[in-house]
């Protein structure tokens, strides 16, 4: 059994939000490699050092893997779209639903009470297995 959810309120809307724009944070950790890759010219860790400016011994290939790995944009993105990925595939399936009706569909035309009615659970049940599997997510990224 999971422990119970220590999750603050601010904590579960933010991982609420999280989960709902997964596909668009995907598509824009995609954008920000390519952009990188292709070069394109960013800001490295160090918000005085600018990737790409200056001369230095350093090659471009290197330059380019040096701004993806310090890039703390693209370091966020990808713990957080690893953690909702690794936290959806240990889901059952009725999880995976709860999560496709609740935060993928678009628009969202079922409130609470409607989607615990297609799923047959009640709605109290429905908020419990919404509240576990944020509370996987929120584990995965260190929040609990």
């Amino acid at each position: 059994m999971l422990r119970k959810s220590t999750l603050s309120k601010a904590k579960r809307r933010y991982l609420e939000e999280e989960i709902r724009y997964f596909h668009a944070s995907k598509r824009e950790l995609q954008r920000l490699r390519r952009d990188i890759m292709q070069g394109a010219v960013y800001q490295s860790a160090d918000d005085n050092a600018w990737i790409g400016s200056g001369s230095s011994c350093i090659q471009e290939p290197e330059r380019r893997t040096i701004a993806l790995l310090e890039n703390r944009r693209i370091q966020r993105l990808e713990s957080i779209v690893q953690a909702i990925e690794e936290v959806f595939q240990m889901l059952t399936k009725e999880q995976q639903t709860l999560v496709k009706y609740v935060f993928w569909t678009q628009p969202q035309t079922l409130t609470m009470e409607g989607i615990a009615q297609q799923m047959h659970l009640s709605r109290l049940t429905l908020y419990r297995k919404k509240d576990e599997m944020l509370a996987l997510v929120g584990e995965k990224l260190g929040y609990l």
